[in-house]
């Protein structure tokens, strides 16, 4: 059955169909967690190469167009390493069933090197200036509350569009994001799948009330205002960031959950909080969170020489060192050097063979 499928869009198509983790859709026919990903990072492909592109023409030269063009576009070697391992994924699944030829292109080659981790973030007040130039500027308050939503809680963009109004609980003024144990909440998920208990800061809580007032507990907060689209939200996110000054590269929608991690660590929440409340496995990753300065460094010993005084008086004076003047003097015969009584005893037939 080899070379059954013969053009792009076919083994795209066979792929999705039948790979397990390809295939995972909710109620609405979406596609969810990996299939979502695999989803997304194919679409270069399509785009670029067309579905009636020849499989046999998938080459070391296409992956070199493809990395060229996603490049032009702006897009870090994440994505595009991404893109490539779809493709990947894609074809040595439909050769494992013998449904084309098996591929010997080198793909682990056509890598692009990881780019270095970089987390910016907006400090409180670049925070406030896109809330004012959401509101103010662009007429965008949906955006607004989202921004403020998403510095307030470390959410990420996904799991802030699956927020429903059954997870704020205004009794406890806490906010729930993560895997639910019933099935009617099974789609709500948080990308480390636990259940996460956010406090609601003063800022947010009134936004939340009157996006929840009589609204039923499976209505969405946030996603129907962006289409349920986050590239919706990512659009006119970066309208906003852009008239804000914020062109560097790395600025995006992302930072504002860098922002609440840096903003967390900054005001002393402990890393074991920090890690509970942004969902991550490891400490690891809260601690990339953490930027030590002079200033926080000085504060810290300031703060353990408060809480312990008695440290002042059990710590022995430190002895004076000798004056220089009550040292011997070293006159240097030779390669030697001897002090003046040695020198003064020193027979002139040494000396001088010292000399």
């Amino acid at each position: 059955m080899a070379n059954y499928l013969r053009t792009l869009g076919q083994a795209v198509k066979f792929t999705f169909d039948n790979h397990i983790p390809w295939t995972q859709r909710d109620e609405d026919g979406k596609y969810i967690k990996g299939a979502a990903s695999a989803y997304y990072a194919i679409q270069p492909w399509l785009e670029i190469f067309g579905r009636s592109y020849l499989i046999t023409s998938i080459d070391t030269a296409a992956v070199e167009r493809l990395k060229t063009t996603l490049y032009k576009r702006g897009k870090s070697n994440r994505t595009i390493n991404l893109a490539i391992q779809s493709m990947q994924t894609c074809l040595t699944y439909c050769a494992k069933l013998k449904k084309i030829s098996q591929s010997d292109l080198d793909w682990k080659s056509c890598k692009l090197p990881k780019d270095a981790l970089v987390r910016l973030h907006y400090e409180p007040e670049q925070v406030h200036e896109l809330v004012t130039a959401s509101r103010e500027v662009f007429r965008d308050d949906a955006l607004a509350d989202i921004i403020i939503c998403a510095f307030s809680t470390g959410l990420r963009q996904g799991e802030l569009l699956k927020l429903r109004v059954r997870d704020i609980n205004f009794l406890d003024n806490t906010l729930i994001s993560g895997a639910r144990k019933d099935k009617e909440h099974k789609t709500d998920r948080r990308k480390a799948r636990d259940v996460v208990h956010i406090p609601i800061s003063a800022w947010l809580l009134p936004i939340l009330q009157e996006r929840c007032r009589d609204m039923p507990g499976t209505a969405l907060i946030f996603a129907e205002d962006f289409n349920c689209d986050r590239h919706n939200l990512y659009r006119r996110f970066d309208a906003v960031k852009n008239y804000c000054g914020f062109i560097e590269e790395g600025y995006c929608f992302h930072s504002l959950r860098h922002s609440f991690g840096t903003y967390q660590f900054r005001i002393g929440t402990s890393s074991r909080d920090l890690m509970s409340m942004m969902g991550h496995a490891l400490i690891q990753t809260t601690l990339g969170y953490s930027h030590s300065t002079d200033e926080q460094r000085q504060n810290a010993i300031k703060k353990m020489d408060e809480s312990l005084p008695w440290l002042n008086h059990v710590t022995p004076p430190v002895s004076k060192a000798e004056p220089v003047s009550h040292l011997p003097r070293l006159t240097k015969v030779g390669t030697k050097l001897l002090s003046d009584k040695q020198l003064a005893n020193l027979q002139p037939d040494v000396f001088n063979r010292y000399q």
